[in-house]
């Protein structure tokens, strides 16, 4: 395929390519605005590192402010990634990532929302920051005072009202902000017990209050003081609202993604729901229910089945008229796992109690008295087959191999019966012991048209296009006008040359991604370098200043620049 046809192609991922870049950069630069403006606004709300003191609720606050704004435009980017977007297993992928991504932060803000709501929570935030003293004045006229912070060193709670109680109502109470000698805030009347609710007007900052108290008694007094604090508005209400912000925005991301992901999930490789194409009229395999190690251990087979051909099945043994089959212990099918109407051996009557047994059992279940020894009676291989096809036209497919089993022990060369067996095992899913079955049936009439068919099925089936190729080519030469053979023929090779073209397309998008490196080089013009002939980083590295001129696009001045490139490279 020419350059011209992958720069075609590769168009809608080099568009992906920029919009990604332009998300991380957009990103990128929002979070360090997000840092400079949280610190900047927490500058300004006091913050100091003697004593230290950093408002943690407005730099959160600013913070989350510009991630819910990231929120919103990754809906955006996410559309946009969606529309350039060619493969509808990356549509898929890309959908439900971001579902996935929406979920956990869903979970996450929904968590901090009920939290930060929680009484008990603000409770346990309010007991970090209760300041109280107290103090003993004496007699001699002596005035004595204590202070407290406004707010915490992290500016979660607020003072809101102080408590002081002096032991003798002759006495004299100020309220001074910022120290001693700051701003008269509170002087009440003199009494024993004070009560003062304006904390709130004067705790923006982490200003410090003094409480002076003056004795005007001849004795000396008592007092004590205690401060009650409440959570900061931005942690106890506006944060919480960004928190319900986010759900929302992620909520309706979802509603966005999910259409788009049940849409693509049917043809996405990445999904439970994946079901590859098939022809009409053509049999799929059943809802596979295997463990993975009976899948490994059959993938095994199958690998084996490839690599080794099967030695000659033995010879059919010439059935006399009255066929009988010794069925070894192991072998023998348990009682109740085909329905009745199956041809098989009448129960035993005990000669002691009366009671039925298995035909096989050597003493009665109920009284233990020995059996009388019976001979077996002869097993039609017809019937059991066609009872085998029964079932499997029913889709009970493990009763369907327990008939033809019993098919097999008289005549391990039926090549029907391996046919089918094969085709049971085929739709439980068990590739490689099919694949044995069929192998088996092709010794014996190499040129069954039926049983290539089924072999052809079950290898393309396992991404093993080349092999299944060869079956339908020589399907074709025994049967020159099979229409089945045919569409397979022409859809496989539209498959060969499709993957040839992706994997074309990904050679060629990580060579101009890494020319796109170099200093100078956009995708124009990695394109022309590409279409010159350098289809590879070691190539572009070892041309000269010269030669890269030469090329379309490219002047001497930029050629001088790109040289440079490499070299520091």
């Amino acid at each position: 395929m020419s350059i011209k046809n992958i720069k075609e192609r590769l168009e809608g991922s080099y568009r992906l390519i920029r919009i990604k870049r332009i998300k991380f950069g957009f990103y990128a630069i929002e979070m360090i605005l997000a840092f400079i403006l949280g610190f900047t606004m927490a500058i300004l709300r006091g913050a100091k590192f003697e004593p230290f003191y950093f408002p943690v609720d407005w730099f959160a606050f600013i913070v989350l402010i510009m991630l819910l704004i990231v929120s919103v435009e990754n809906i955006y980017f996410s559309g946009l990634e969606l529309r350039y977007t060619k493969n509808k297993s990356r549509k898929y992928l890309l959908a439900r990532n971001n579902m996935r991504r929406s979920m956990a932060i869903i979970a996450v803000s929904a968590f901090c929302v009920v939290l930060l709501f929680l009484p008990l929570t603000q409770e346990k935030i309010v007991e970090l920051h209760m300041p109280s003293s107290g103090g003993i004045i004496d007699y001699r006229g002596i005035s004595q005072n204590a202070s407290f912070k406004c707010q915490d060193e992290l500016g979660l709670t607020r003072a809101s009202t102080i408590q002081i109680n002096v032991s003798d109502g002759d006495n004299q109470v100020t309220l001074m902000l910022g120290g001693t000698t700051g701003l008269n805030i509170w002087r009440p009347e003199s009494k024993t017990g004070y009560s003062y609710g304006g904390l709130p007007e004067h705790s923006a900052m982490q200003d410090i209050v003094s409480v002076v108290v003056e004795n005007h008694a001849g004795t000396a007094i008592n007092f004590t003081y205690s401060v009650t604090s409440d959570v900061s508005p931005l942690i106890k209400t506006f944060i919480p609202a960004l928190g319900l912000g986010f759900i929302i925005v992620q909520f309706a991301a979802m509603s966005i993604m999910y259409p788009i992901r049940e849409a693509y999930a049917s043809s996405s490789i990445y999904s439970k729901k994946y079901v590859p194409e098939t022809d009409s009229g053509e049999y799929s395999v059943t809802e596979i229910k295997l463990t993975k190690k009976e899948k490994e251990e059959d993938e095994a087979i199958l690998e084996k089945e490839l690599d080794m051909e099967l030695p000659e099945p033995p010879k059919p043994m010439p059935a006399p008229e009255a066929a009988k089959c010794d069925i070894e212990p192991e072998m023998v099918r348990s009682r109740g796992s085909v329905d009745d109407g199956l041809i098989e051996e009448p129960d035993v009557q005990c000669s002691h109690c009366g009671e039925m047994n298995s035909a096989q059992s050597a003493m009665c279940f109920s009284c233990g008295t020995a059996l009388e020894a019976r001979e077996k009676l002869a097993i039609d291989p017809a019937a059991y087959l066609k009872k085998g096809e029964s079932f499997a036209n029913a889709g009970r497919y493990d009763d369907a191999i327990s008939c033809y089993d019993e098919v097999l022990k008289i005549d391990s060369t039926n090549e029907r019966t391996l046919l089918r067996k094969g085709e049971a095992l085929h739709k439980l899913g068990k590739w490689g012991s099919a694949i044995q079955y069929v192998n088996t049936a092709l010794k014996v009439n190499p040129n069954n048209v039926q049983t290539l068919v089924l072999k052809a099925r079950i290898l393309e089936e396992r991404d093993r296009m080349d092999k299944s190729i060869e079956i339908y080519s020589q399907i074709l030469a025994l049967d020159p006008e099979n229409s089945f053979a045919k569409s397979r023929m022409a859809r496989l090779s539209q498959q060969f040359e499709k993957v040839a073209e992706e994997s074309e397309i990904e050679s060629a998008e990580k060579v101009l991604e890494q020319f796109m490196e170099v200093p100078g080089i956009g995708l124009a013009r990695a394109t022309a370098l590409y279409e010159a002939g350098y289809t590879s980083f070691e190539m572009l590295k070892s041309v000269s200043e010269e030669q890269l001129s030469k090329v379309k696009g490219i002047s001497k001045g930029v050629a001088k620049k790109i040289r440079k490139g490499l070299d520091t490279m």
